[in-house]
């Protein structure tokens, strides 16, 4: 089982996600994920990816409502994302010298090339025009309540996609 975690913060220039260059093709670029070590949370394991692979320290934000993008070789299996509010960022971190970190507007496709899993995460955050959303709703609403407050709507659209998709159909 693989999880990861959807690193985002708002800054000056709206809502920002994290990218990492992938270890197999440094000039692609995904969400920080991973494998889950024997006897790890979900969630613990989303967090110790995501501090390995870009240097990041987050909160996940409502852990019951994660992403869900099927493996493309075995539908049945795929990587839980978690949504997570960045809270610091290294200077340094134990995968640097293996992969490159950047910031993305969440408003538009990014400028570098993703990877399969990459560009369906970051698929989903345009669908849902989360940047543009957080950024009108800046003046007025803390961007974490805002969401946390759309992620349901989130969760249930992943689940009967990752159900679609995998054969496991809907009851």
């Amino acid at each position: 089982m693989k999880v990861g975690a959807i690193p985002f913060y708002l800054g000056r220039n709206g809502l920002q996600v994290c990218l990492v260059s992938t270890t197999r093709d440094p000039s692609n670029f995904t969400i920080p994920k991973g494998n889950l070590k024997d006897g790890e949370q979900w969630s613990k394991g989303a967090m110790r990816e995501l501090y390995e692979e870009a240097g990041i320290t987050a909160r996940i934000l409502m852990p019951h409502t994660p992403l869900i993008i099927p493996d493309k070789d075995i539908p049945s299996e795929g990587v839980i994302f978690f949504w997570s509010e960045v809270i610091s960022i290294a200077k340094k971190w134990p995968e640097k010298k293996f992969r490159k970190r950047v910031f993305c507007s969440a408003e538009r496709k990014p400028d570098v090339k993703l990877s399969r899993t990459g560009t369906e995460v970051f698929n989903e955050i345009l669908d849902l025009n989360l940047g543009a959303r957080a950024s009108q709703n800046s003046q007025n609403l803390d961007i974490t309540d805002w969401i946390m407050s759309n992620l349901d709507k989130l969760r249930i659209r992943a689940d009967l996609d990752y159900r679609s998709r995998s054969g496991l159909g809907l009851r």
